[in-house]
């Protein structure tokens, strides 16, 4: 096993993969020495383990023989370790199944579950993992080569990537995760690598509308199937410009394990759309709501505003930022006429100024929490409209992440 060296392990990061990696090594790889380190102390109640916590949680690294990186932890706090590797890494190492990986900078959730729904009508044995939720290793248990995986994978597990899937898929690669990566070119730079290593027998579905993705797939040497939007299909719940492309590039997936288009058409008008995506909270006192949490940069804020414009009323802006420059943002969004722009802290507070310069249709509010923003929707949002959590930014200054900041949203709209 490559990707395993020595005896002496280190999982650095312990959420959901960490934990799922010390499973996974201590039923397939017995004799190991294994610790664990974490910002936060790392829970290891009942496991006989060394742990690492607090602001030195990774001073010791050079001890260990493996280190494996959880992908929240940048890969150059490692050096100096004698070898580090991931939790996507000793997937791929030890998947015997086709892989089919889907990046992008947003999408990647909604195109991975489109793919998996429309391959599980067809194929015996397809299974949904990766950066959606499901720790990949989780999944190995009783696959064969007859598995398909669908994964959906991050910038952040790219980074250090020594494989590359049989079927890659690629959406829009927009600005995202700057704070992070330093620069859109080492963004794209980790993206790329999902195609690093394929060969003339694999796959590579692309966004032949964006450049970087574009780009990206045109340096591989597997087969390049470009992909360009669709209307979606009339009656189905999933809306917006995004969704045309999720949609075109699950179908055109389907299509080449030769899914019929009926059954094809089937799944999409089932589908519903994953919590937070533009997610129909409901309508309540005559004004319905709509959450966008996962619009985490201004790109992918942009589409669900547009997407609901004919009926917007109120749109809920703001959060962390990720080293985003709002000043186009702020344009576009005020060429809208969006009658209410209630905006949250940080990035909302720092775009004030900016809004009551070019949005001089539109009411310029703030809100210091969500229960205040909900507050504001409720009081000047018109019966027969609707309001949208639309942040473009992250959470993190105020919550744990996207998926807490839509839950507050909807808890304060259905308490309203």
């Amino acid at each position: 096993m490559q990707e395993i060296r020595g005896k002496n392990i280190l999982i650095a990061g312990f959420g959901a993969e960490g934990k799922s990696t010390l499973s996974f090594l201590q039923k397939n790889h017995r004799g190991l020495t294994i610790s664990v380190a974490d910002k936060n102390p790392p829970a290891i109640k009942g496991l006989k383990l060394r742990s690492y916590s607090g602001e030195g949680y990774l001073n010791q690294i050079n001890q260990f023989d493996t280190i494996i990186r959880t992908p929240g932890i940048p890969l150059e706090l490692f050096r100096g370790a004698k070898h580090v590797t991931s939790h996507t890494n000793i997937f791929f190492e030890n998947c015997t199944g086709r892989v089919i990986a889907i990046t992008g900078t947003k999408g990647k959730s909604t195109t991975a579950t489109l793919v998996y729904k429309l391959l599980e009508s067809k194929e015996k044995d397809v299974r949904l993992v990766g950066n959606i939720g499901i720790p990949a290793l989780d999944s190995l248990k009783g696959s064969d080569k007859d598995t398909i995986f669908v994964l959906e994978i991050s910038s952040f597990q790219l980074e250090d990537i020594r494989y590359s899937p049989h079927i890659a898929v690629i959406l829009a690669v927009t600005s995202d995760h700057l704070d992070r990566h330093g620069s859109q070119e080492k963004y794209v730079k980790a993206k790329k690598n999902i195609i690093r290593f394929q060969s003339k027998s694999d796959y590579v579905f692309f966004n032949s509308e964006d450049k970087y993705a574009s780009k990206i797939a045109k340096s591989s040497k597997a087969k390049q199937i470009p992909v360009h939007s669709i209307k979606v299909p009339y009656g189905s719940s999933l809306i917006g410009r995004g969704n045309e492309i999720n949609i075109a590039m699950a179908s055109a997936v389907a299509r080449h394990f030769e899914i019929s288009e009926k059954n094809i058409k089937k799944v999409i008008l089932g589908f519903k759309p994953l919590p937070h995506r533009i997610e129909k909270v409901g309508t309540y006192r005559g004004v319905t709501f709509y959450d966008d949490s996962i619009a985490t940069n201004p790109s992918a804020s942009l589409n669900g505003i547009n997407a609901l414009i004919d009926n917007l009323e109120t749109v809920i802006i703001g959060g962390a930022n990720k080293g985003f420059d709002y000043s186009e943002y702020v344009k576009q969004v005020s060429l809208l006429n969006i009658k209410n722009i209630i905006l949250m802290p940080d990035t909302g507070y720092e775009m004030k100024d900016k809004f009551e310069k070019f949005a001089k249709n539109s009411n310029i509010l703030k809100a210091p929490t969500m229960e205040e923003a909900v507050r504001l929707a409720y009081k000047n949002t018109s019966k027969g409209k609707s309001c949208l959590l639309s942040p473009a930014a992250t959470s993190f200054n105020m919550f744990t992440d996207y998926k807490e900041r839509g839950d507050a949203f909807q808890k304060y709209v259905k308490s309203g």
